[in-house]
């Protein structure tokens, strides 16, 4: 429990904080927009390392070497199990990243303001348009620059009995990629649902583990490869979801 309220204690600090340095970043707008940008970026990360920290949570992270570098954006699609899949993604990145989160996050106020903040986005998947229109926007942020984070299985897996289970990726989840031109960079996360939402909504420590793949590059497709795209990437992230048992 105490950990649990430390960890919130820090995000209401760090929300405050938040204020100041958004202040020192619009000022920083005006002569370098994307030195504004990394500003908050790596404001985060630092956050996030620290949070881990003091939360006794140790991440294992494989295959680094895919990370692209600062200023080459892509596209990470992330298995979703926990909320701390971005907490524990977030300090591994090079470029500025944002993510696409799903549109009932607006409503928290301040942590929506973040996102934004970090160039994510709201994705409301019950009306149509307005998620093209989310489409369309992470495809230009990619395009300018900037990489994106997506969870293609559309909502938390919850499903307590598997660690290496996947939900159905949802089949315009890759579009962002596909119409940017950018990378595919699979990314399996394993374990942080143990970390809170496993334990009775308390934090306990553990290791993380966390594996970047190999890049896709979806003009190198055949195809009959980018007709399936969805499901092959699907099928990738699965056996690297499955290798993690397999180590045991």
């Amino acid at each position: 429990m105490a950990r649990t309220i430390l960890f919130f204690s820090m995000l209401v600090f760090y929300s405050i904080y938040g204020f100041f340095l958004w202040f020192a970043a619009w000022i920083v707008h005006f002569f370098n927009p994307v030195k504004a940008d990394y500003m908050i970026f790596h404001s985060i990360q630092w956050a996030c390392r620290t949070g881990l920290k003091l939360m006794g949570i140790k991440t294992e992270v494989y295959g680094r070497e895919n990370i692209p570098p600062e200023g080459e954006a892509s596209v990470f699609v992330i298995n979703h199990r926990s909320i701390f899949d971005i907490i524990c993604t977030y300090p591994e990145l090079h470029n500025r990243t944002g993510f696409v989160a799903k549109d009932s996050l607006k409503k928290i106020p301040v942590f929506s303001t973040w996102i934004r903040k970090l160039n994510g986005l709201f994705l409301n998947r019950e009306d149509i348009k307005e998620g093209v229109k989310t489409i369309k926007a992470a495809t230009e942020n990619v395009k300018s620059g900037i990489s994106m984070c997506i969870f293609p299985e559309g909502t938390r897996n919850k499903d307590l009995s598997t660690k290496t289970g996947l939900l159905p990726f949802h089949g315009g989840s890759l579009k962002i990629a596909e119409r940017s031109g950018a990378p595919i960079i699979p990314v399996a996360i394993y374990n942080t649902g143990e970390v809170f939402e496993g334990n009775n909504k308390r934090i306990q420590p553990c290791t993380i583990k966390l594996t970047f793949g190999a890049p896709i590059i979806v003009s190198e497709l055949s195809r009959e490869e980018k007709k399936f795209l969805t499901k092959n990437v699907e099928r990738i992230m699965q056996d690297m979801m499955n290798s993690y048992e397999a180590d045991k």
